[in-house]
C-alpha cells in the first residue's frame, strides 16, 4: 500500500506543481479557471455554471486546487493511525470528484480516486 501512496503523491504533487512551472502566468495569478472551464476538451453542464462565477471565486477554487495538489498530497506519508492520512482521503476525493464533475478527462479522475484508497 505504501507503493499506492507513493504514485498518488507524485501524480497529485506532480499536477499541482507543473502547473506552476508550466509558465502559463494565469496559475500564478489564480485566474485559470476562469477558461478552463469553457476551453477543456469535454465540459459538463456544470462545467457552463463554474465558467459564471465571480473572479474572486476562481481564484479561491485554484488557490483550494494548489492547497490540495501540492500541499494536502504530503500527507498520504503521516501516520496511519492518525486523522491526516483521513482528512487527505477526504480533500483528495473531493477534488477528483469536482474535476470530475465539470469536465471528462475519461478515466484520469476515477483512477486518481481509486488511488486515494489506501490513506
Amino acid at each position: 500500500m505504501a507503493s499506492a501512496r507513493w504514485v498518488l503523491f507524485r501524480l497529485l504533487f506532480g499536477a499541482g506543481i507543473v502547473k506552476l512551472l508550466g509558465g502559463d502566468p494565469s496559475w500564478w495569478d489564480c485566474s485559470a479557471t476562469s477558461h478552463h472551464y469553457q476551453s477543456q476538451s469535454l465540459p459538463t453542464p456544470l462545467a457552463w455554471w463554474m465558467h459564471k462565477l465571480p473572479m474572486p471565486l476562481h481564484r479561491l477554487s485554484t488557490v483550494i486546487m494548489f492547497v490540495t495538489e501540492a500541499a494536502v498530497s504530503v500527507l498520504a506519508f503521516a501516520p496511519s493511525h492518525g486523522a491526516m492520512r483521513r482528512a487527505a482521503f477526504a480533500l483528495q476525493l473531493a477534488l477528483q470528484l469536482m474535476i470530475g464533475a465539470t469536465g471528462s478527462f475519461s478515466f484520469f479522475n476515477v483512477l486518481s480516486a481509486v488511488l486515494c484508497i489506501p490513506l
